[in-house]
């Protein structure tokens, strides 16, 4: 595997503070990233993945922009207006991707990715990021669309691949990430439906069902 939080686009970033228009949204993704945290589906422990943090959520504002938790900061429980970036355009080819942002910090290295969710699905609000093994594991058996293996984190191809299984799945569900070890996605319209859905189908996969 290679490790996470290595950002593998061009990134033009700003480094400037949120506007105050931002604390509501970050607000909303903070409950949800609190429980996932709690569960240990984003975090940073110092040996897990090399020593480097996982998992991130974000939260569209309007268009294509979207919030999204900043570069290594799994290890935090609760996160605020700091740890967070605007990402207002991704562009790609099959060759390089460039991710324009601005914000207190660099946005997460999966930025494409949820960038390629909401350029899919109009009516996606939240795409949730965690790194879950026993629901990665359990894919097939829950019967999770997944992105094809040879696929990594962090590229144009996987934002590319990660588009076409939401445009298949429709506005809202659960996808594994089968490039990028224990790597889960979910989206939907509401962080309430994204956070339920998430965190159903990890528990389904503990409990074998």
């Amino acid at each position: 595997m290679t490790a996470d939080g290595v950002i593998r686009f061009q990134l033009v970033h700003a480094r400037e503070p949120l506007p105050a228009s931002a604390a509501a949204l970050v607000s909303t993704l903070d409950g949800w990233r609190r429980q996932l945290w709690r569960e240990r589906l984003i975090g940073h422990d110092g040996v897990r993945y090399g020593g480097v943090g996982w998992g991130n959520v974000s939260a569209r504002v309007q268009g294509q922009s979207f919030l999204i938790t900043g570069t290594q900061t799994g290890g935090l429980e609760h996160t605020d207006e700091r740890h967070y970036a605007l990402v207002e355009a991704s562009e790609g080819s099959s060759q390089h991707g460039v991710v324009r942002s601005r914000g207190p910090l660099a946005p997460s290295s999966e930025a494409m990715s949820h960038a390629s969710v909401y350029a899919a699905m109009a009516t996606t609000g939240f795409v949730f990021h965690v790194h879950a093994p026993e629901l990665w594991r359990a894919a097939g058996r829950l019967g999770l669309p997944s992105t094809p293996d040879g696929v990594e984190y962090g590229t144009v191809a996987m934002a590319e691949a990660v588009a076409e299984l939401v445009q298949r799945v429709g506005a809202a569900g659960v996808l594994a990430m089968a490039g990028h070890e224990d790597g889960i996605i979910a989206w939907g319209p509401s962080a309430q439906g994204v956070g339920e859905a998430l965190l159903g189908a990890y528990e389904a996969a503990k409990l074998g069902r």
